[in-house]
């Protein structure tokens, strides 16, 4: 199951007195006391959780951790950061990028301090953009499919929902094979530290490609088969905005 590990994040960020320091981006002590505690929260407001990203310059991966079977894919979001670290630096084609990557990492946690943290905007759980891009046309049965009851796929789905328990986060991770980043969009302004969870408009590829001409599909299939995948981004301003 999901737990928050708030108290495994501050350790990281070297806070001597975790309660402290989330009072300073102002947590009441009984809102820091629960957050460092953590591991006993069974439900959480979307709110908060942007709140505490905010506070922490961190997304929701950052403070979940996986208590479970170690197969899972969730366990991912346990990995030490050293062996994160360790196999970025390993990507690089030389000694000399991997000290330059490594300098720039040091250079912006120096800066961390100085990071502007914004506020405002809108956090939230939209399971809906997921579904639709499974092209799924009835979510309520899907939801129901995958073991949810129907009063809890119509909560999922809701516009009016701001809050979720944390075994019904770890329930749709585990369903739709993802991480907490995954479900969670957020509308806010330029800069903000979330943005790094932002999701493009959720659009359905059929109806994306049932409006371009043929030529127009042409020019696309070659720009795939020439550069790859990747490079669909750079054909897509052959075709229409109105279209895409």
């Amino acid at each position: 199951m999901l737990k928050l590990r708030v108290d495994k994040l501050l350790a990281e960020k070297g806070a001597e007195h975790p309660q402290a320091y989330l009072m300073k981006f102002g947590f009441s002590a009984r809102e820091a006391r629960t957050l460092v505690h953590g591991i006993k929260v069974e439900q959480m407001r979307d709110s908060v959780l942007q709140r505490l990203c905010e506070a922490l310059l961190c997304v929701p991966n950052d403070v979940f951790r996986w208590f479970g079977a170690a197969d899972n894919h969730l366990i991912h979001l346990n990995k030490r950061p050293t062996i994160q670290v360790t196999r970025q630096l390993k990507r690089a084609k030389s000694a000399e990028d991997a000290d330059r990557l490594l300098a720039r990492a040091l250079a912006a946690i120096a800066q961390e301090d100085s990071v502007q943290r914004m506020a405002g905007g809108r956090l939230f759980l939209n399971v809906g953009r997921l579904l639709l891009q499974r092209q799924v046309k009835h979510p309520n049965r899907e939801l129901v499919r995958m073991g949810f009851t129907w009063m809890e796929a119509q909560r999922l789905l809701s516009s009016e929902r701001k809050a979720f328990k944390m075994k019904v986060l770890t329930r749709l991770c585990i369903a739709f094979g993802c991480l907490p980043n995954e479900l969670f969009d957020f509308e806010g302004p330029e800069g903000h530290v979330l943005n790094a969870v932002r999701k493009a408009e959720a659009c359905v590829l059929d109806e994306r490609l049932s409006g371009l001409t043929d030529e127009q599909l042409r020019r696309v299939a070659h720009a795939m088969q020439a550069r790859g995948e990747a490079s669909i981004d750079n054909a897509l301003p052959l075709v229409p905005n109105t279209i895409l």
